[in-house]
């Protein structure tokens, strides 16, 4: 979960797969993803790490149609450690109560 997360939505797979490769030559990224035409990148510094990121991109004629940066939440964080959200920790942790109807 270290870093920031770069969303980065393109016209095409093609473009999609040249932002990959552009992306994964950062020194900095941690984890590249692409699902079709959307591209995860994980880094440190998101909001350094975009401007270069889009400027590279636009250098080999691939446009960004869209791109969004998310810092993680508390939440984020322990659902990737735990695999459950903090509310549902706590969820499991409460104690129950019982009426038995007196």
């Amino acid at each position: 979960m270290a870093g920031d997360r770069i969303t980065l939505g393109t016209a095409d797979r093609a473009d999609a797969e040249r932002a990959v490769e552009l992306a994964s030559a950062l020194p900095t990224v941690h984890e590249v993803t692409a699902d079709g035409m959307e591209v995860r990148i994980r880094t440190p510094r998101g909001d350094t790490q975009l401007p270069v990121l889009l400027r590279n991109l636009e250098a080999v004629g691939v446009r960004a149609l869209t791109a969004r940066l998310t810092r993680p939440t508390l939440d984020d964080v322990f659902l990737s450690l735990t695999g459950r959200t903090l509310r549902e920790s706590a969820d499991a942790t409460a104690p129950t109560t019982t009426h038995d109807g007196a």
